[in-house]
């Protein structure tokens, strides 16, 4: 990963994959403490009803959640796709690759449908819609905090 505001510290990732057990070693001392945490909110795992540990959740595994890295590697992506979460219902949405990162900061619009105003607008949308369908009552019953 580099760093538009530190060019010349070259690769800060060091050739590794960014998570939440080895950002602080990485970027301690690197980044001012608002963009230190920038980082931990893209590593950090976030609940959803997708991945969480009760019966009706969409994988065979349980997790704590997902945080942004696990589909925008170091800010950049996977190659995953997904369902879009702006459709309903569920036959008319289409397939969407996880973009990368790079250039959020000077984008002006954001979203599958390039709607959103902002990356917080952006964040929320997700967290409200894609992570539990608009569906709060239960996304509070599986611990999201809305």
């Amino acid at each position: 990963m580099f760093l538009v505001s530190r060019p010349d510290l070259g690769d800060v990732s060091r050739g590794q994959e960014i998570t939440n057990e080895n950002f602080y070693e990485l970027f301690d001392g690197v980044l001012s403490p608002v963009q230190f945490d920038g980082v931990r909110l893209l590593v950090e795992k976030i609940t959803q009803q997708q991945f969480n540990a009760t019966d009706d959740r969409k994988t065979v595994a349980a997790s704590r959640g997902v945080s942004c890295f696990d589909c925008h590697v170091n800010g950049h992506t996977n190659a995953a796709f997904h369902l879009n979460p702006d459709n309903r219902p569920q036959f008319s949405r289409f397939r969407i690759e996880s973009p990368t990162l790079r250039g959020v900061n000077i984008r002006e619009k954001f979203g599958s449908k390039r709607a959103l105003a902002s990356v917080e607008d952006f964040t929320e949308f997700e967290n409200r819609s894609a992570y539990f369908d608009h569906d709060q009552v239960t996304a509070e019953k599986k611990g999201a905090a809305i």
